[in-house]
């Protein structure tokens, strides 16, 4: 990569040479000392290249994010060559919080489920774009991104701020590498923050209340099956997301001496596929679920791929 110290180094050599940034993004140095930006790129097929302006007019750090923004564009289906393309000090836009924003969603996505991605997209919809969405992401400060939390702290949410901060944070790291974020907002606002409620977690179920626990289960007048739901949760220990949208094809070997229940990395926490060896005890709340699976047979017959649907979806 290149830096102020090469770019001079090579100006003072008295000869024509080029150097390449990466992206494709390259300088031109004449005999003369005269350094110029440029872009080669693809466009339909072609290859082409187009000026950026003069260095040290134009900075790296400026000609790096002149490179994110035209490549933008060209994935786009724009070809910069058709507009002026030429980098202006005094009028060129950089790139908004949200178009930042959803280039950090589009490339977290590969490690997100659909689910992770709308509830992330809702809250910067909701509590972050409004306010500094289309702002460039070079005049956002601490105090612009602190009144964005602080407007929901306000909302009495505890959690949610130290969330979004998170976010925010990601979201300018984004920006950092190609020189469109010179410096991240989100270094140190902890110390300005509200301080997070500890909360106390519901202990665990000791061993011998095991009994009384199970005669209440069986004492309540709720629905059997979502007793079957708990009792399935409790004997195979895994979240209640995996419970809650547990499908029968997952299930293979029901017949057989080795029964397993095969959950897709997709559906699990650390992304990785879980293998539960199903002992004598699921097999048999297994056939009462299926019993029991009214909805998933008779009401709503897309629903009969889980093992717990409800009338609603």
């Amino acid at each position: 990569m290149l830096s102020n110290e090469i770019i001079v180094r090579l100006a003072g050599r008295g000869r024509n040479v080029r150097r390449s940034d990466g992206g494709g993004l390259f300088v031109n140095v004449t005999s003369g000392g005269k350094v110029t930006w440029y872009l080669s790129y693809r466009h339909k097929g072609k290859q082409k290249t187009v000026s950026g302006g003069s260095y040290p007019e134009i900075s790296v750090d400026m000609a790096r994010v002149w490179r994110e923004e035209l490549k933008r564009k060209i994935k786009q289906g724009l070809d910069p060559s058709a507009f002026n393309a030429l980098l202006k000090t005094q009028d060129y836009v950089f790139t908004t919080f949200e178009e930042l924003a959803r280039e950090w969603m589009e490339k977290k996505s590969y490690d997100w489920d659909r689910r992770v991605y709308s509830r992330i997209e809702v809250v910067l919809k909701n509590s972050v774009f409004p306010y500094i969405g289309n702002i460039s992401v070079r005049d956002i400060g601490s105090n612009e991104v602190l009144d964005v939390l602080k407007r929901v702290e306000q909302r009495g949410n505890q959690v949610l701020p130290l969330v979004i901060r998170g976010y925010i944070n990601g979201i300018f790291r984004t920006g950092m590498p190609d020189g469109r974020v010179l410096a991240n907002p989100c270094v140190d606002l902890d110390v300005a923050m509200r301080k997070r409620l500890r909360v106390k977690n519901f202990s665990a179920l000791p061993a011998k209340d095991f009994p009384a626990f199970y005669a209440a289960l069986n004492a309540d007048s709720g629905a059997r099956l979502v007793h079957l739901a708990l009792r399935w949760t409790i004997l195979t220990m895994v979240r209640s997301n995996e419970t809650r949208y547990a499908r029968w094809d997952e299930f293979e070997g029901l017949s057989g001496p080795d029964p397993i229940w095969r959950i897709p990395g997709n559906r699990m926490k650390g992304r990785r596929e879980h293998i539960f060896p199903l002992p004598p005890q699921a097999i048999k709340l297994l056939r009462e679920i299926k019993y029991l699976n009214i909805i998933g047979t008779s009401v709503r017959e897309a629903s009969g791929i889980y093992l717990f649907p409800t009338s609603r979806n």
